[in-house]
């Protein structure tokens, strides 16, 4: 028998991972981006929308309380660096 919820938290795991990796180095991306190629730059801007997505699935995931106690925790987290970091993409997508 599959057990669906772990499987589940493991995918929250990996969504949280990959999230919380970008959020955090955004700031590095936008110290860097005006010195990367341009289509490189366009990429990352045009790709960015599958972030907010993530971030968007999350929220919607920790509303239902579909996260662990821990995960719950990793989530306020990562709200408090989009907090700070978000800004930085705006700046970055109105550019």
């Amino acid at each position: 028998m599959v057990d669906v919820a772990g499987t589940n938290h493991q995918k929250i795991d990996r969504k949280l991972d990959r999230t919380e990796r970008s959020w955090t180095r955004l700031p590095a991306v936008a110290e860097e981006i005006d010195s990367c190629p341009e289509d490189e730059a366009l990429d990352f801007l045009n790709e960015w929308s599958l972030e907010e997505d993530n971030l968007l699935v999350l929220e919607q995931q920790a509303l239902r309380l579909e996260l662990s106690p821990e995960q719950q925790a990793r989530y306020r987290r990562l709200t408090e660096v989009v907090g700070r970091n978000r800004p930085l993409i705006a700046r970055l997508l109105r550019d």
